[in-house]
């Protein structure tokens, strides 16, 4: 497995990976159809403090992306993090080797921390961000999806 920095070339199969994770549901807060044009700013930072890499497996699919970018509502050197992994290729070491080229760059490009907000009936995604090191920073509640459905948002931070 290799991990690099997402090209644009990459957006369309990164765009289908979350595609994929989201019609599966119950990790994501994203719902519906994810638009062609997601990934475009997050790779080409576009204004903001980007940072994104790709998990490459055999055969060039990616397998797994991750990115930090600026969130308006978190504080300017406080980034957000988002991770995806290829629907069955979790558990496989992805999310750490993509972590490790994340928490480099995040560093380097100015954030001094970095915030997770996981769905809170996302298990699998809390304890992937406390096994990186992440501490419960604040609780939302009920904060709606877009179908409707309530959920609580855990939000964890890693200072860098």
């Amino acid at each position: 497995m290799i991990v690099r920095t997402a090209t644009p070339s990459d957006a369309q199969d990164m765009v289908s990976l979350l595609q994929e994770v989201v019609d599966a549901g119950g990790t994501t807060a994203i719902q519906g159809i994810v638009p062609t044009d997601y990934f475009d700013a997050i790779i080409t930072g576009a204004g903001e403090t980007t940072c994104c890499f790709v998990a490459i497996a055999p055969k060039d699919m990616i397998a797994g992306l991750q990115y930090v970018r600026h969130s308006a509502n978190l504080p300017p050197n406080v980034g957000s993090i988002a991770t995806f992994a290829l629907l069955g290729a979790t558990q496989r070491g992805i999310g750490a080797m993509l972590f490790k080229a994340t928490l480099q760059e995040a560093a380097s490009i100015g954030f001094i921390e970095i915030d997770a907000t996981i769905r809170a009936d996302n298990t699998s995604g809390l304890a992937y961000y406390s096994k990186l090191g992440f501490s419960d920073f604040e609780v939302s509640r009920d904060v709606p999806l877009a179908d409707g459905k309530r959920v609580d948002r855990i939000s964890k931070r890693l200072t860098l």
